[in-house]
């Protein structure tokens, strides 16, 4: 549990990660090349658009089920708030959308 933390979760190519019950504020990271993730029961802080933050790079199989992204109450303004995401990136030859890989959100809840 991090309450008072970010989640930067970056992994060796071919890992398998099962994570559980993580409670994290902004930004959140996850890097997982050619690596298999699965996060359960899980809530995430998400901040502004950023280069550097709130990002998801090279998910090789990556699966969140039951977790919940929230803006994070750091954004100084509305406005801010507006454009909280998650910046998510691939490699061209990237497993995205095939058989055996993907980025996966089972009954998770946004807000």
């Amino acid at each position: 549990m991090l309450p008072d933390g970010d989640c930067d979760l970056g992994v060796s190519d071919g890992s398998v990660v099962l994570c559980t019950n993580i409670i994290a504020r902004a930004p959140f990271n996850l890097y997982a090349h050619n690596s298999t993730v699965r996060i359960n029961n899980s809530e995430f802080g998400v901040g502004r658009y950023s280069g550097h933050g709130n990002r998801i790079v090279h998910p090789g199989n990556v699966t969140f089920q039951n977790c919940c992204f929230r803006i994070d109450g750091e954004s100084d303004t509305d406005e801010e708030r507006k454009w909280a995401a998650i910046l998510f990136s691939c490699e061209p030859d990237s497993p995205m959308g095939r058989a055996h890989g993907g980025l996966y959100a089972e009954e998770c809840d946004s807000y």
